[in-house]
């Protein structure tokens, strides 16, 4: 059973006080994301594996889980199927400079574009 999404306000006061090790649990388990994507764009492996112990992330792990986990849900929104939509972020792109869309969610600027091209495929402005 998924929850409801907190409003925006609200993500932020979850983010600032750790997202819990579920949030990323439920990427992984669903292969949204990788581990060795988890490790690249959140935390490094080791690090990963205290916050399981500990059942929480700090602050600024948070915020780069929510992002990620933000593109992916938006990517699969986009594409209305989320094999496809894994299947774009992990493929370079020229709309994405020739990268890979998932791989520039390690910044909020690489982010930020990544929404922007997805916002465009949603209107029909890239084929």
């Amino acid at each position: 059973m998924q929850l409801a999404e907190p409003p925006p306000l609200a993500r932020h006061f979850e983010i600032a006080a750790g997202l819990r090790w579920s949030e990323l649990q439920d990427l992984l388990d669903r292969s949204r994301i990788s581990a060795d994507e988890a490790e690249a764009m959140i935390a490094p492996k080791r690090t990963l594996m205290r916050r399981k112990r500990s059942g929480r992330f700090t602050s600024g792990e948070s915020d780069r889980l929510a992002r990620v986990s933000d593109i992916v849900k938006l990517a699969e929104e986009t594409f209305g199927d989320p094999a496809k939509a894994h299947r774009w972020l992990r493929t370079s792109n020229g709309a994405a400079g020739g990268h890979r869309p998932l791989d520039l969610c390690s910044t909020g600027e690489g982010a930020r574009l990544v929404e922007t091209v997805l916002g465009r495929l949603a209107h029909g402005v890239y084929g």
